[in-house]
């Protein structure tokens, strides 16, 4: 009995009660610092930990610390089931759901065998077993456990944009997306350490105003000395380009290898002194040999049409030229000087294996559409081909309609013609342009019709000709008779997918009605008619409509239901067609005689319904 006693009255027990206590009373704190007193008068046993554990895991939020006390109450305990069961709930607190689920299965089997009239708890721990799979199996879907070399993949596909295939876009653009970078580099510190350690996602240095100096820096280490692409932002200013800038010091510094791409939006005073350009680039890089791949000059300022002198510029390897606001000199013979060379060689001479051609609102210099048919020939490899003028060339415009060599562009896919100073006809009647596929036709004016355009387009280099290959047209700003234009659908437009209307000042309701199947006089086809009608665009599923003031709801949902069901007169009866492919995607932008109504019925049977109102009422 004394013995007992005194059992009861050892000093690491009277803490261990004390801390009871205090825990009962949610004295937390108060009852670590008894269980911690305890264990240091000799009290190493396994009740003073699992209580420590518990403490330290619910309720002071230190379950590392919980952990280490939950390993030795397994130690001093290994049949018992407490220590197993405190640690699976300590691992799942800290989101290791495999070993949690390891911890309570051998708390499972102890139960099983120490514990067996107790049903309650061994349905408790099934039940946390359950619990923590499900955890784990929503973690291992987890973006965060994919492996590193599939997010490199999935950063470096997403970085890359296409400068060639939107014709329209008037904003040059790198090649690699910045923001995207960036974006992705600011998601996490794991995501972030992908990143910085890809080298091909800084390729893109882009420079305009703010500390230059410092991003060059940033951008020409991350990309291991290999910047790709060089962009110079209107911001620019002319001592940000000098010899003395620490800029270029900062250039020639980090970055080891010249950029092949170049893309200037600056202002006129750089343009009009590309030898200072070069030197600059020189200096910039110590290369007297910039192996230019790609150039666009986009000046940001008002047109003067001044021509440049290219003569200065590396075009030997040049796949992309892209300008804005210059003049562009098609001739092949200049002026002879005292030396018996051009006085101002001309971009053109050098010019060869371009697969990019973009030439917006510049001036056309040509005595005859010869030259122009003659210089793309030299560039057989175009498939991305951009024709665009601001004043009209009285050579081109009223040139007699001769009989000229048809040029085979047999790789060209996408093609833009814009403004009046060329000779449309002429010139898509000399074009063989075999697998096109995106065609855009802005502004052609009065003297060139676009039904007659369209009626000439040449996509064939052998006769009989081969079904066109056009998936999508583009017709902005332009004039036309709706019966001719439906007929020119008729013989473009066998694969038509998207057809797209912009600044449309034209009566269009003619239009959609023939390509929603109605006969020219505006009834719809019935059994006691004979005539087999021909849909345009057949194919047609996507169509858009921007700046389109005619336009009416009852019109675009009259297009839609025709297309869905259509009747086709075979021998002496009449059966309704089906198409396979139907119009699933409508854009409606600044058109304001289509009601909302309209457009809440067409959501109904469109997949796809954009709608953005006129916001200039």
């Amino acid at each position: 009995m004394g013995s007992r006693r005194d059992a009861e009255d050892q000093p690491w027990r009277i803490e261990y009660k004390t801390g009871l206590k205090a825990y009962r009373k949610k004295l937390y704190f108060e009852a670590f610092e008894h269980l911690s007193r305890a264990i240091q008068l000799g009290g190493d046993q396994a009740a003073v930990y699992d209580l420590r554990a518990e403490i330290l895991a619910s309720h002071l939020g230190q379950p590392q610390n919980a952990l280490t006390n939950a390993e030795h109450v397994i130690r001093l305990a290994p049949d018992s089931h407490q220590g197993y069961a405190l640690a699976a709930t300590i691992f799942a607190k800290l989101g290791n759901f495999s070993p949690a689920i390891l911890m309570a299965k051998h708390a499972l089997q102890r139960l099983v065998k120490t514990e067996p009239r107790y049903p309650q708890s061994r349905s408790a721990l099934l039940h946390k077993i359950r619990e923590y799979e499900e955890h784990r199996s929503r973690g291992s879907s987890s973006i965060a456990t994919v492996p590193v070399e599939v997010l490199t993949a999935i950063f470096e596909l997403g970085s890359q944009r296409s400068v060639v295939h939107v014709l329209g876009d008037k904003r040059p653009k790198g090649h690699i997306d910045n923001d995207f970078v960036i974006q992705v580099s600011h998601v996490c510190q794991h995501w972030r350490s992908i990143a910085l350690g890809q080298p091909t996602l800084w390729q893109s240095l882009i420079l305009g105003e703010g500390r230059l100096r410092q991003k060059a820096e940033a951008w020409a280490t991350r990309a291991q000395g290999s910047i790709r692409e060089l962009l110079l932002l209107p911001s620019m200013s002319d001592d940000m380009l000098a010899r003395n800038t620490p800029l270029v010091l900062t250039l020639r510094k980090h970055i080891h290898t010249p950029p092949t791409v170049l893309r200037i939006q600056a202002g006129y005073e750089i343009l009009l002194s590309p030898r200072d350009q070069r030197d600059w680039l020189e200096a910039a890089f110590r290369s007297s040999d910039i192996p230019l791949r790609a150039l666009e000059l986009s000046p940001n300022w008002p047109i003067l049409f001044i021509p440049v002198p290219w003569q200065h510029l590396v075009v030997e390897n040049l796949r992309e030229l892209s300008l804005r606001c210059t003049t562009f000199l098609w001739e092949t013979e200049g002026e002879s000087g005292s030396d018996g060379e051009s006085e101002e060689k001309n971009l053109d001479i050098g010019l060869q294996g371009l697969h990019v051609l973009k030439l917006r609102n510049v001036k056309h210099v040509a005595s005859g559409l010869k030259e122009i048919l003659s210089s793309l020939s030299r560039n057989p490899d175009l498939h991305t081909l951009l024709l665009g003028g601001s004043t009209p060339n009285e050579n081109l415009m009223l040139e007699p309609e001769v009989i000229v060599p048809v040029v085979h562009l047999s790789r060209l896919e996408h093609f833009e013609l814009a403004g009046t100073w060329v000779n449309s006809k002429m010139l898509f009647r000399s074009l063989s342009l075999p697998i096109l596929q995106t065609l855009w036709l802005t502004d052609l004016g009065l003297y060139n019709p676009i039904c007659q355009t369209l009626q000439h387009l040449n996509t064939s280099t052998t006769a009989p000709s081969p079904p066109p290959s056009l998936r999508e047209l583009c017709i902005r700003g332009c004039t036309f008779i709706a019966d001719d234009l439906v007929d020119a659908l008729r013989r473009v437009g066998a694969q038509l997918e998207i057809l797209a209307f912009h600044s449309i000042t034209t009566q269009i309701t003619t239009v959609l009605q023939r390509l929603a199947g109605r006969q020219q006089d505006g009834r719809d086809v019935d059994s006691r008619s004979k005539v087999t009608m021909t849909l345009p665009c057949p194919l047609l599923k996507r169509i858009a409509f921007t700046d389109v003031p005619s336009l009416r709801g009852k019109v675009i949902e009259e297009l839609v239901m025709g297309r869905l069901s259509r009747p086709t007169h075979t021998g002496s009866t009449f059966v309704h067609e089906t198409y396979p492919r139907t119009i699933n995607s409508i854009t409606v932008e600044r058109c304001p005689n289509v009601d909302p109504e309209t457009i809440r019925r067409l959501r109904t049977v469109v997949s796809e319904m954009r709608y953005v109102r006129d916001r200039r009422k």
